[in-house]
């Protein structure tokens, strides 16, 4: 398998948020992101990173994210979550910030 780079903004090795994302694009988006994955149920949702809010998220179609259906209530738990990180710590449109995984 070839090894995928985690996409970032290349002059802050960093992510940056994008708050135009849904609207009527977003399913053409998902299904780009999606492609060759089977839903278990319809109560799946996609789930991806970089996250959906970023401008570096999935829907470039680069190759360069991961990608999955997990159970809709985790995906609205953990979206709600990073929304009110977004706005405790005032990461605005297009403000980069950074990600560390352990």
């Amino acid at each position: 398998m070839e090894r995928k780079l985690a996409p970032t903004a290349p002059e802050l090795d960093q992510l940056r948020r994008c708050c135009s994302r849904g609207g009527a694009d977003e399913p053409e988006r998902q299904g780009r992101s999606l492609r060759g994955l089977n839903r278990p149920s319809d109560s799946y949702q996609c789930d991806e990173f970089p996250f959906a809010s970023t401008k570096e998220g999935a829907g470039l179609g680069d190759g360069n994210f991961s990608v999955r259906y997990v159970p809709g209530t985790e995906n609205s738990k953990a979206g709600s979550e990073l929304a009110d990180w977004y706005g405790s710590d005032r990461i605005l449109h297009n403000n980069a910030y950074g990600i560390h995984v352990k």
